[in-house]
């Protein structure tokens, strides 16, 4: 056993004293002072073996130390790993937590970015295929009833993201589930002491024997798309009847695979405003989930043409934080999951836009290396080249945060028009590199 394995394992044995092994467990204020002692007894262990982590500092948990942005009021706990409200990090106790931190992961601020050599996440959309018509669909214009990049294509780009270091890797689509036996050939071949892998599904084509052979592969969490707390109003959203019967069957198998399952949903108007939030926290109490994901809606994809403000106003976005802060510190909710909202986080005062792999970035299912999943401007397609030379190219570019207002509202007018109307997939960098400009104009 190496060093960095040995971290988690020493941390993992104090978890598993005071978790019950029966399913999800909350912590919050006083049952969370154990863990914390535990955490910070590695922290120490950490900074005390110089040689196996040079890039781990203090100064990454400023954020968390001040008891802001990204302050962990609660954790969830499944089977002795502790995950918190943002799944840009991988479960603790763990190789993969070890190795994050050996490259400089959770340095979010200006000073702690330049030294760390890592990726917080990645999406890879392994699979073109889909039988949704999600009223949002991001990779629409990618859809297609043929994959065109090969399996063995996905193997090696994981073991180049894996090289230099990549915490959580999301498999999503298109629907993944309709490239399965791909799918757990992937999995079988990473090398999960590196990184976690999670998928995103709308819960398709899901069953027990499925759920535990994902699991046996090597799936560490999994993400089921959950837009409503209803099925009429999901299914629409969703474009297919069943799906929200679909969706949450999903769930129950993959809890019992005893896989680390969360709900993503996609934030609308109505939700924010009308209480349908809370029925979705009773809703997600009730299926046991580790988490809810909530994402605002974005102008690209099938809501290409919608303004944002017509998508999400500043005042929604402000009762959103309202409630995941509720929630969160709320001591009536300490037996709910916690909420995930990370777009606070991302506000020009604060970490700003971290994408082009700051922190994350995605490859869409033609593909297209682009720095988001909301902003489909490619910088090169692994079918053509190298992802490594990919990768640079992308960086020099995306060099330091974005401190301006989301960059898929600044440029969703400009992609528009160079698709001029085509169902075309990611615009070239080269096409709006002068556009690409104004998301730097307001850099201090």
């Amino acid at each position: 056993m190496n060093s960095m394995t040995s971290i988690a394992n020493i941390s993992q044995q104090g978890i598993n004293r005071s978790v019950p092994r029966s399913g999800i467990q909350y912590y919050s204020r006083w049952r969370q002072i154990p863990m914390k002692l535990r955490f910070a007894f590695s922290l120490l262990q950490y900074a005390a073996r110089r040689k196996e982590y040079p890039l781990f500092s203090f100064k990454s948990l400023r954020p968390i130390r001040k008891g802001k942005i990204l302050a962990i009021h609660r954790v969830s706990v499944l089977d002795s790993y502790c995950y918190t409200t943002t799944m840009r990090v991988p479960r603790w106790p763990s190789p993969a937590f070890d190795h994050m931190i050996s490259n400089g992961g959770l340095g979010m601020e200006s000073d702690t970015l330049a030294r760390k050599k890592h990726v917080d996440s990645v999406i890879l959309a392994i699979t073109r295929k889909c039988n949704y018509e999600c009223e949002h669909c991001y990779e629409y214009a990618n859809r297609a009833d043929v994959d065109t990049i090969p399996v063995d294509t996905w193997k090696n780009v994981i073991a180049e993201l894996q090289g230099f270091g990549v915490s959580v890797i999301i498999l999503s689509g298109g629907e993944p589930m309709l490239r399965y036996e791909d799918l757990i050939t992937i999995l079988e071949s990473a090398d999960k002491g590196l990184s976690d892998f999670h998928l995103h599904t709308t819960g398709i084509g899901m069953s027990l024997d499925r759920a535990q052979a994902l699991k046996k592969a090597g799936l560490v969490a999994a993400g089921v798309g959950l837009d409503y707390p209803d099925a009429v109003r999901h299914d629409r959203f969703r474009g297919r009847q069943g799906a929200y019967e679909v969706a949450v069957k999903a769930i129950d198998q993959l809890n019992r695979a005893r896989i680390f399952t969360y709900i993503n949903t996609c934030l609308q108007k109505d939700s924010v405003r009308n209480g349908d939030l809370w029925k979705l926290l009773d809703l997600a109490k009730n299926l046991q989930i580790g988490t809810i994901n909530f994402l605002e809606p974005k102008s690209c994809g099938r809501y290409g043409s919608r303004k944002p403000d017509d998508l999400f106003t500043n005042e929604d976005k402000e009762r959103m934080a309202e409630f995941a802060s509720k929630v969160n510190r709320g001591r009536a909710y300490k037996n709910y999951p916690p909420v995930s909202y990370i777009a606070p986080a991302e506000k020009p005062e604060n970490f700003g836009c971290l994408m082009g792999g700051l922190s994350h970035f995605t490859i869409d299912g033609a593909g297209n290396v682009n720095p988001c999943v909301f902003v489909p401007v490619s910088f090169g397609n692994i079918l053509d080249e190298d992802f490594g030379v990919i990768y640079k190219r992308m960086r020099s570019v995306i060099s330091r945060p974005i401190r301006t207002q989301c960059p898929s509202g600044l440029l969703c007018e400009t992609l528009a028009q160079h698709r001029n109307g085509a169902n075309a997939s990611a615009v070239p960098y080269a096409a709006v590199r002068q556009t690409w400009q104004r998301l730097f104009a307001d850099d201090p």
